[in-house]
């Protein structure tokens, strides 16, 4: 039988948010929970015509604490371009993904966040969306 917990992986979808808000707090983009962001709504992904999409109101210029009461996906792109890839790499590297020798006492499939990226996949990946893969 598989186990598909830990021998697939999927995209996380918003409980990656977790990894870009710290990604954007370890970078100093964010440095107050309550600020107003500066997010549009909808937010064009850098250099396509592309416009995401939030799936509730209340997500324009939104604070971090509110981006995730709200699970705003136009902040979080944002916040991850924001951030670029290097910070992104790092922050999800340091929550696991990219790690061959993940440590548990079987086999795990590798989470994986992509970093070789344009700008536009950078935003989606911050949401994990993309190439973003995780095991659930």
């Amino acid at each position: 039988m598989l186990n598909r917990a830990v021998s697939r992986t999927y995209p996380p979808g918003s409980t990656f948010k977790v990894v870009t808000a710290a990604a954007a707090l370890d970078s100093g983009v964010i440095r107050d929970l309550d600020a107003p962001t500066r997010s549009p709504d909808p937010y064009t992904l850098p250099g396509t015509r592309t416009k995401l999409t939030n799936e509730s109101d209340g997500c324009r210029d939104a604070s971090l604490r509110e981006a995730f009461e709200w699970s705003c996906n136009t902040v979080f792109a944002k916040l991850g371009v924001d951030v670029g890839v290097r910070g992104m790499t790092s922050t999800a590297e340091a929550f696991g993904f990219n790690d061959d020798g993940l440590r548990v006492p079987f086999p795990v499939a590798r989470s994986t966040f992509d970093t070789s990226v344009d700008r536009a996949q950078l935003g989606l990946s911050s949401i994990g969306q993309y190439n973003t893969r995780a095991t659930p």
